[in-house]
């Protein structure tokens, strides 16, 4: 994460050791971002449940999921609107296996699975908790009989 060396570069603080991520403040104050990479990560875990992570790199965008399913990559400068998937492609095999190694190098999604099934856990106890006291402050809002069904983002 490039917030935590962002702030405090802009502070004035020395760089944390052993840290992830890279101060974006010279880029932010019109400066030379130095040896900042051009990559970035992103992941997500839909509501199917199965952890996927995506690279950004260049004109390359590679995402992969945590099962069976084949990894995607795709040129954005060819194919700005991803209409064609070059994971399949043996002609780029080299480029996907690549970025399919960059994505798993700092990426446990079993972590991610057992962090999910915490969080549910914890929101099953307090919707039923709530349910079951029906809190009456004025700041409360009732918890609907549904609750499960709702989506936190």
């Amino acid at each position: 994460m490039d917030i935590g060396p962002t702030l405090l570069d802009m502070a004035g603080g020395n760089p944390l050791p052993d840290i992830h991520g890279h101060s974006l403040w010279p880029l932010l104050a019109g400066r030379d971002a130095g040896d900042h990479p051009n990559e970035t990560f992103s992941e997500h875990l839909g509501q199917e449940g199965i952890p996927s992570r995506m690279i950004r790199t260049g004109p390359w965008k590679c995402y992969t999921y945590y099962d069976d399913t084949a990894p995607v990559l795709y040129n954005l400068e060819d194919d700005p609107d991803e209409m064609h998937n070059l994971g399949n492609d043996p002609n780029y095999e080299h480029i996907r296996d690549r970025f399919v190694s960059r994505i798993f190098e700092n990426w446990d999604p079993e972590y991610v699975l057992r962090e999910n099934a915490d969080i549910n856990r914890d929101i099953r106890l307090l919707t039923r908790w709530g349910q079951a006291i029906q809190p009456t402050l004025p700041d409360s809002l009732p918890v609907p009989d549904d609750a499960e069904d709702i989506e936190c983002r």
